[in-house]
């Protein structure tokens, strides 16, 4: 597993990017991804199309990731990756999202009846906006008064039905939570789109593929209070709101903010995870931490696996960030 974080984005427009990539079959792609992508997509971006500049770098990442296994095969252990990436900006935080990683956002009970909004993006197509709120799954929460915001969806085999029907008319087959070339095949992967994984992609049957779908969801600056992103250790064992609960509890009872991935993890594997997990937790300007309301500006961060860079924030109200 690898993520990496490029809080620094666009400090003069105050853009913040996060992003966790979880590696398989190998390490050689999530490496590749955490490496690349923030640079790739600086490269690519579009003020007036962002949802567009980050499908067009996922999809550049993964060849540029199908380039370097073929130049160097040493490499080439034909492995793959699923990913989470955001990008924060004053008004709007923007997901893409890869396979079984995941993205929520909490935020304190809205003043008004309207939580999300679509993207500006002049070419945004109907569909992907119909896409977009399908994806936001809103659960209220009166113990803490706060809404999860579920910013990604799972792209587990067989979890969507407009991804089955997708699959499908590429030439595959979905069954039992398992995505196969043809019914003979042996091998599968658990998941409809993925950075990598080669051998899946081919011409002929193209049902594996790397295009994100891309969410966009308006801030609420006085109400949003974190971001959590993970990939699917976590996510096995906690829901978006037992998670965001978790977190929120947590906040109030710890003194450390770095504290609050590990103890996160910590609880994940109490619950019964097995898989490796990696997580982020972004926490905006002025929430508070521990039971004395402590709102120091002093920035924290632990890595909560194995590989893990953070950078000084771009966007004045993200206080924190976690790893």
């Amino acid at each position: 597993v690898l993520f990496r974080s490029r809080t620094d984005f666009d400090a003069r427009r105050q853009m913040s990017f996060f992003a966790v990539f979880d590696g398989h079959g190998g390490s050689n792609c999530s490496k590749f991804c955490g490496e690349n992508y923030a640079n790739i997509l600086k490269s690519e971006f579009d003020d007036m199309d962002i949802s567009n500049s980050l499908k067009r770098t996922s999809l550049i990442v993964d060849r540029m990731y199908r380039e370097e296994t073929e130049k160097n095969k040493t490499k080439n252990d034909d492995s793959g990756a699923v990913g989470v990436t955001v990008l924060v900006t004053p008004k709007t935080i923007y997901t893409a999202n890869l396979g079984d990683c995941r993205a929520v956002l909490c935020r304190r009970r809205l003043r008004s009846s309207s939580t999300t909004s679509p993207p500006t993006d002049a070419d945004l197509k109907e569909s992907d906006v119909e896409n977009m709120f399908s994806n936001m799954n809103l659960c209220n929460d009166d113990e803490n008064d706060v809404i999860v915001l579920a910013l990604s969806e799972d792209h587990k085999a067989g979890a969507i039905a407009a991804e089955t029907e997708r699959v499908q008319r590429a030439g595959a087959m979905i069954e039992n939570g398992e995505l196969r070339l043809s019914k003979d095949t042996i091998a599968y992967v658990a998941f409809t789109r993925a950075f990598g994984d080669f051998s899946y992609k081919i011409e002929a049957c193209p049902a594996l593929i790397a295009e994100p779908d891309v969410t966009c969801t308006k801030r609420s600056v006085e109400d949003d209070l974190f971001l959590v992103l993970a990939c699917d250790g976590v996510w096995d064992v906690m829901s978006n709101k037992e998670c965001v609960n978790f977190v929120n509890q947590a906040l109030k009872t710890t003194s450390d903010a770095s504290e609050l991935c590990s103890k996160l993890l910590f609880r994940c594997l109490e619950k019964g995870s097995t898989d490796n997990m990696s997580c982020i937790i972004v926490l905006f300007d002025g929430i508070s931490i521990g039971s004395t309301g402590s709102r120091s500006s002093t920035r924290a961060m632990l890595r909560s696996s194995g590989m893990g860079t953070g950078s000084s924030s771009g966007n004045s109200t993200i206080r924190k960030t976690l790893f």
